[in-house]
């Protein structure tokens, strides 16, 4: 049975990616560290589905800095590896989708990522993504199809991917694919 999406609809960026957030950080008075972000590049702005840019920003974080840091960790540990990673990317994977949309703390994940420290950064990043769609009234379902469909662009059109230029491997390719196919999943269960 066909499921009627109710998609949230406002004034969106358009061309939400890691190239078009710019941040600087400074110390405060107290000597914390204190970050100020601004979007740029607003070429593409219009009326629009809210979950464009929050699946847009999540499928960034997955291609451009997941994608790295776990070929970084195959090509230390050897191409013999490549089975225990993409298992260790299934799983983050599988963990983020659990949590839907509620908030996580740090001690959440903590053990989660088995101290990888970078991971469990990108993926808090997801996670905070997330939540602030939820927080803006975008359905769990709705949120995974979009992404289903971002995914499948990404792997269609190979220029999403190495325009990138940070990593001349087939990883972020396959790293999409099993985030398609782990949203079809979480979809079709939905379903039943």
């Amino acid at each position: 049975t066909a499921k009627k999406i109710k998609g949230v609809f406002s004034i969106i960026h358009g061309d939400m990616n890691l190239q078009n957030i710019l941040y600087t950080r400074r110390k405060d008075e107290k000597g914390e560290e204190v970050f100020n972000f601004w979007l740029i590049d607003f070429a593409n702005t219009q009326k629009g589905p809210i979950v464009y840019d929050f699946v847009n920003l999540e499928n960034e974080i997955r291609l451009q800095c997941i994608s790295i840091t776990l070929w970084n960790l195959i090509m230390k540990r050897n191409w013999e590896k490549l089975r225990e990673t993409l298992d260790f990317f299934i799983n983050c994977e599988m963990d983020i989708l659990r949590y839907g949309f509620a908030h996580l703390t740090e001690n959440d994940w903590r053990m989660r990522w088995y101290g990888h420290k970078e991971i469990e950064k990108f993926y808090l990043m997801i996670n905070h993504i997330r939540e602030k769609a939820g927080i803006r009234g975008i359905e769990k379902n709705e949120y995974l199809l979009s992404l289903y469909y971002k995914a499948l662009l990404s792997i269609k059109y190979p220029a999403e991917i190495d325009k990138k230029k940070h990593i001349d491997a087939p990883l972020p390719r396959i790293l999409t694919f099993l985030t398609a196919g782990i949203c079809c999943g979480a979809l079709l269960k939905a379903e039943v």
